[in-house]
C-alpha cells in the first residue's frame, strides 16, 4: 500500500510541476477547473502523506516490539541459561583460553569452599592447584586441540577430606573453530571408586580362589601358573601395553590351566611320559578351561586367552589350529610365558633344562612356535632381568646357526 501511495504521490507532483511550468512559460490565466484540480490534488498529496506517515508509524511501532520482545527472550534465555548453570547437580567452572576463570557454580563452590568473588578473574590452577598448571589437566588439552578430555585424580575438599573426582574438559568454539572458553564439569567419583575397589577385590579373590583349586589338583600347575604370570606380564610391560591388558594378562596367566581341573589325576599325575590317548585327553584342557570362564562375566575377557594358549605360530597348534595374529595377542604372550617356565622347572618326568638350553629351545620356536616379535621382547625382558640371560642371549643365535651345521 505504501509504495502504491508513493508511486501516485510522485505523478501528482509530477503533473503539478509540469501544469504550474506550463502556466508559467506561457503566460496563460489559470481556469476555474484548473484551480479546482489543484486544489484537489493537493487534497490526495495531503491525504496520501497522512497515509504514509501512518504506515511508517506501524512499521516503526512493529520494529520496536520486535526488538523488545528479542530483547525479552534474550534476557529469559541467559536467565535460564543462568539458572541450570547454577543448579546443575555436578560442580561446572568456565575458563578462559588463558585459563582465567569466568564463574563457577553453587555445587564447585560446595566442593571446594572457593566463593565466587574469590575465583572469578583468577587462574584457574591457583584458584584450585598450587600455581602451575596441574599435570594431565584436561581444560589445557581441550584448549590445544578443541576435544573433550577427561581426567581423575585425588584431590582434598574444603573439609580437608581426600576424595577421587573425575574432571570433562568440554570445549566451547567460535565460528572459526577456535577454542572461545572451556567448561569444566568435576564430579566426586569417591564411592564409585570405593565401589570398584571393592568389586577388584573380590575379583581376585575369585582368581586366587580358582588359583587355589588348581594347585589342588596338581601342585606343580599351580607354581607353574604364578611362574607364567610373572614373565607374561614382564613380557607385556615390555611392550609397553596398557595397563588393563598386562591386567588381563594377569589374570589370564593364573587362569590359563584352569581347564585341568577336568582332566584326571592319574594323567595329571602320571611319571612317565603320557600315551598317544593321554595326551588327547589333556589337550582337552584349553576348551575346558573356556566353557568354564566365558560363562563368568567378570571373566570372560580372558576366556578367548585361556582357549587359544596352545596355539602356535605356524597353525600346528591346538585346539583351533589358527595362525599368526589370527591367535590373540594375550595369548600369543602366555605361549612363550607357558613354555619357558615349563622347560626352566622339574616334572617328575624329566629335570628342567639349563638357562641356556631353554633359550636355545625358546630361539628354535620363532616365527614357528611363537611370535617373533613377542619372542624378541621376551629376550629383551630376560636381558634386563638377569645379567647371566643378557650374555646368553646375545650368543643363542651364533650357537643356534653352530648346531644346525
Amino acid at each position: 500500500m505504501n509504495f502504491l501511495s508513493i508511486t501516485i504521490l510522485l505523478i501528482i507532483f509530477s503533473i503539478n510541476i509540469a501544469m504550474t511550468f506550463f502556466y508559467y512559460w506561457t503566460g496563460a490565466n489559470l481556469t476555474g477547473f484548473h484551480i479546482l484540480a489543484q486544489i484537489f490534488s493537493y487534497l490526495v498529496v495531503f491525504y496520501l502523506l497522512y497515509r504514509i506517515s501512518i504506515g511508517f508509524k506501524y512499521r516503526i511501532l512493529n520494529l520496536y516490539d520486535r526488538l523488545s520482545n528479542e530483547k525479552k527472550s534474550s534476557r529469559e534465555q541467559r536467565k535460564l541459561a543462568d539458572s541450570i548453570f547454577q543448579d546443575i547437580p555436578c560442580a561446572v567452572a568456565a575458563i578462559t583460553a588463558d585459563f582465567k576463570i569466568m564463574d563457577i557454580n553453587r555445587a564447585l563452590t560446595e566442593l571446594t569452599g572457593t566463593t565466587m568473588q574469590k575465583a572469578v578473574g583468577q587462574k584457574c590452577y591457583c584458584v584450585f592447584g598450587n600455581g602451575e598448571i596441574c599435570p594431565d589437566c584436561p581444560t589445557q588439552k581441550a584448549l590445544q586441540t578443541g576435544q573433550v578430555h577427561r581426567n581423575a585424580k585425588l584431590e582434598i575438599n574444603r573439609h580437608d577430606t581426600e576424595i577421587f573426582i573425575e574432571q570433562t574438559a568440554i570445549p566451547i568454539l567460535r565460528d572459526d573453530g577456535s577454542v572461545k572458553y572451556v567448561l569444566e564439569i568435576v564430579l566426586d567419583a569417591t564411592e564409585k571408586t570405593r565401589l570398584q575397589k571393592e568389586n577388584d577385590h573380590m575379583f581376585m579373590e575369585m582368581v586366587n580362589s580358582f588359583a587355589q583349586l588348581i594347585e589342588s589338583r596338581d601342585v606343580y600347575t599351580g607354581e607353574h601358573s604364578t611362574g607364567v604370570k610373572e614373565i607374561a606380564v614382564g613380557i607385556g610391560r615390555q611392550m609397553n601395553l596398557p595397563l588393563h591388558t598386562i591386567n588381563t594378562i594377569a589374570v589370564s596367566a593364573m587362569l590359563h590351566d584352569i581347564g585341568k581341573i577336568g582332566i584326571p589325576e592319574s594323567i595329571l599325575n602320571k611319571p612317565g611320559k603320557l600315551t598317544e590317548q593321554e595326551f588327547a585327553v589333556i589337550k582337552r584342557h584349553p576348551e575346558i578351561g573356556y566353557e568354564t570362564l566365558k560363562k563368568i562375566k567378570p571373566l570372560s575377557d580372558v576366556a578367548d586367552a585361556v582357549l587359544y594358549h596352545h596355539e602356535r605360530y605356524d597353525g600346528l597348534g591346538y585346539p583351533g589350529l589358527k595362525t599368526g595374529t589370527d591367535i590373540p595377542l594375550v595369548a600369543r604372550i602366555l605361549c612363550v610365558a607357558d613354555v619357558f617356565e615349563a622347560i626352566t622347572s622339574d616334572r617328575v618326568y624329566r629335570n628342567a633344562l639349563s638357562l641356556e638350553e631353554a633359550l636355545l629351545v625358546m630361539y628354535s620356536g620363532k616365527n614357528t612356535y611363537f611370535d617373533p616379535e613377542i619372542l624378541t621382547e621376551f629376550f629383551n625382558y630376560l636381558s634386563i632381568k638377569n645379567e647371566e640371560a643378557k650374555m646368553l642371549v646375545q650368543m643363542i643365535p651364533i650357537k643356534y646357526r653352530s648346531r644346525l651345521k
